[in-house]
């Protein structure tokens, strides 16, 4: 059972999405030759924002999860394993999906923003995009224990 769950949407992405066919519709008008290979690289574009479109985390009694769309790229880490829990903005200019910073791996689905930076007792951090950092930071802090 879950103590916490939380899914937060991207609405660039949303809208991005929304917008792919009247892009496609806009190439064939303009030059209908093109609008195949438009509709080609569009496809793939869409399968990549539908992939990335919302981020859901949750925290159990034993773990935290997070999953990017329909349950893509799922992460998990055990409450045992974490030493430190601390909310932190992320600025606009770190983008949005899963990156490698100096510090530990970023997963955000907005550019940039609230996050919890969650550190591990093995020195690693992790930094997790949310437009919900008080409730998540709250859930581990509750869970966690620090030692």
């Amino acid at each position: 059972m879950s103590a916490y769950r939380h899914r937060q949407l991207s609405i660039p992405t949303m809208v991005t999405f929304a917008a792919l066919p009247l892009i496609v519709l806009w190439y064939w008008i303009r030059d209908p030759q093109v609008a195949p290979f438009m509709l080609v690289a569009m496809l793939f574009v869409a399968i990549i924002l539908f992939l990335f479109s919302s981020l859901t985390v949750e925290v159990s009694d034993r773990e935290i999860t997070w999953a990017f769309g329909p349950n893509f790229w799922r992460n998990r880490i055990a409450l045992s394993d974490i030493a430190k829990v601390e909310t932190t903005y992320l600025p606009w200019y770190y983008g949005s999906g899963i990156k490698w910073s100096g510090n530990g791996w970023m997963y955000l689905v907005s550019m940039g923003g609230d996050a919890v930076k969650i550190d591990l007792k093995d020195g690693n951090s992790i930094r997790i995009g949310t437009n919900d950092p008080q409730g998540l930071s709250a859930a581990l802090a509750a869970k966690v224990t620090p030692k």
